[in-house]
C-alpha cells in the first residue's frame, strides 16, 4: 500500500508496525460495513504520522523504544486475542490517535539520541509540506542538538534498566516526582525578601541593643 511505503521510507521496522496498525481491532462477526469502517479508521489513524511529522525510523523508535513493544510478538489473529503484546500495541495507536504530548516528548528524545534530522509536532506538518510552507519547525535546531548533548547523561528514561516501563512510564513517573518535589522547593524571590528583610532587621536591633549596653556601661 502507498501510504504505507511513504510513512515507512524503507525501515523495515516501521513497515512491520504499519502494517500490524491497518490490522488492528478486526473481530471475526464483524460485517463487511463493519469491516470497511474499521478498515479506513485504521487508514487515517496511519495519517495521523504524517500530520505528527514522523515516519521511518521516528516510527519505529515509538513503537520499540518509547512503547516498549516486541513487534514480533503483536498478533491480531483470533487466537491470540489476549497477548499482552497486543494491549501495549493498542495502547501505542491510541497514543497516536490522541497525539499524546508525553508520547511525541519520548520519540524527539530517542530522534535526537539516535541523530535523526525530523521533529515530531501534534499537527499541522501535512498542512505545511503540502502547502510548501516554511518547514524549519520540523527539524531539529542546532540549539536543541546542543542542549540534548547536554543534558541527555541527566535522562534515566533512555537508558533506563527497568524493561518493565516504557520510556513513556518513566517520563510520567519523573514528571509527577518533580511536581511533587515543586511543591517543597526552594521558597520565591518575595519569599526569600521578606526572610532577608526580617533578617537585617534582627540584626539591626542585636546592634542597637549592644550599642545602648556599651553606652550603659561607659556611663
Amino acid at each position: 500500500m502507498g501510504v504505507v511505503n511513504k510513512l515507512g521510507e524503507g525501515n523495515i521496522g516501521a513497515i512491520s508496525v504499519l502494517f500490524k496498525m491497518l490490522n488492528a481491532g478486526f473481530k471475526k462477526d464483524m460485517s463487511k460495513e463493519e469491516i470497511e469502517e474499521k478498515t479506513f479508521s485504521n487508514i487515517m489513524t496511519l495519517l495521523n504520522f504524517d500530520d505528527m511529522n514522523m515516519r521511518g525510523s521516528q516510527i519505529w523508535l515509538a513503537c520499540k523504544d518509547a512503547c516498549n513493544i516486541d513487534i514480533d510478538k503483536v498478533d491480531f489473529s483470533v487466537d491470540n486475542k489476549d497477548n499482552e503484546e497486543n494491549q501495549k500495541f493498542l495502547d501505542f495507536i491510541e497514543k497516536v490517535k490522541d497525539r499524546d504530548e508525553d508520547f511525541i516528548e519520548i520519540v524527539n528524545d530517542l530522534a535526537l539520541k539516535h541523530h535523526l534530522p525530523h521533529k515530531a509536532v501534534s499537527s499541522g506538518a501535512s498542512f505545511i509540506i503540502a502547502g510548501g510552507k516554511d518547514a524549519s519547525g520540523l527539524y531539529f535546531t542546532d540549539d536543541e542538538k546542543k542542549d540534548f548533548d547536554n543534558i541527555k547523561e541527566n535522562i534515566p528514561l533512555l537508558d533506563s534498566p527497568d524493561e518493565n516501563l516504557s520510556p513513556i512510564d518513566k517520563q510520567i513517573i519523573i514528571k509527577n516526582a518533580d511536581e511533587e518535589q515543586s511543591k517543597t522547593a526552594k521558597p520565591s524571590k518575595v519569599e526569600n525578601f521578606f526572610k532577608k528583610l526580617k533578617g537585617a532587621i534582627k540584626n539591626r536591633r542585636t546592634v542597637e541593643k549592644d550599642d545602648d549596653e556599651n553606652d550603659d556601661e561607659k556611663k
